[in-house]
């Protein structure tokens, strides 16, 4: 599998004009084929435990000293990373084409990935679930401190123009229960409430309780699931948020 992620590398290459670097994830955070350097992997090892609450399309911007890393969700168990001198908004484009044109191929690799041990999860019944009984989930690991990432801008965003930030979903059959795995954020260091001046973030901060997924603190707030993801991408990067997994059953 690692070849065929290399041969995939050598076609990505094609896409940039400058010196890139390319990484393959799954959203474990485990690295699939990297031809990053050391500084690279270990700055997208950091923003991993995000990557279960993704939807495909979502991505992250990182800057080095001296180039730009995009990391880019391009299938629902696969990340792609990109290490480049190209601007980021050249980036941007580059990852959106990476998902259209090898959507297929990265469905038949996804097939072939080996399972990842999980424990089992506690279910969740409700929004007001008890945070003792989410247990946490494995694959998250407590980060370091690191400066604030620049997440969740659309090419349509770079020329000017605004784009809709909000997720569409369509809306299912009522009446049918469905059983699903979600992830909390939970606010592990409270104090930094008192720094905050941003009222947006502070509301969305204090409900990261473990009770509160992406969607729900959204839906609470009546405001852009981009905007919340934003807001905890930044702060789990900072070590002040971490996740945890349960499930939750869902009527349709």
């Amino acid at each position: 599998m690692e070849k065929r992620f290399r041969e995939i590398a050598d076609k990505i290459a094609k896409f940039t004009t400058k010196k890139s670097s390319v990484a393959f994830l799954d959203d474990h955070g485990n690295f699939l084929y990297s031809s990053l350097t050391k500084e690279s992997e270990g700055a997208v090892k950091k923003l991993s435990s995000i990557f279960p609450v993704w939807n495909i399309g979502d991505y992250q911007l990182k800057k080095l000293l001296k180039s730009n890393i995009l990391i880019y969700k391009v299938s629902p168990h696969i990340v792609v990373t990109l290490d480049s001198y190209e601007k980021e908004g050249v980036l941007i484009v580059v990852g959106k084409r990476l998902e259209e044109n090898f959507a297929t191929l990265f469905k038949d690799l996804e097939s072939e990935l080996p399972a990842v041990p999980v424990k089992e999860l506690i279910e969740v019944s409700s929004k007001e679930s008890n945070l003792g009984l989410v247990q946490e989930d494995p694959s998250t690991e407590k980060t370091e401190t690191a400066e604030p990432i620049q997440t969740s801008i659309t090419p349509e965003e770079i020329e000017g123009e605004t784009a809709e930030e909000s997720i569409m979903k369509s809306s299912p059959a009522v009446g049918v229960e469905e059983t699903v795995t979600v992830s909390f954020p939970i606010l592990v260091d409270k104090k930094i409430l008192k720094k905050i001046k941003e009222p947006i973030a502070i509301d969305i901060l204090n409900l990261c309780d473990g009770g509160h997924t992406i969607d729900d603190i959204s839906e609470e707030l009546k405001i852009p699931k981009a905007r919340v993801m934003i807001i905890t991408g930044d702060y789990s990067a900072k070590g002040a948020i971490r996740y945890l997994s349960g499930i939750r059953k869902i009527k349709k």
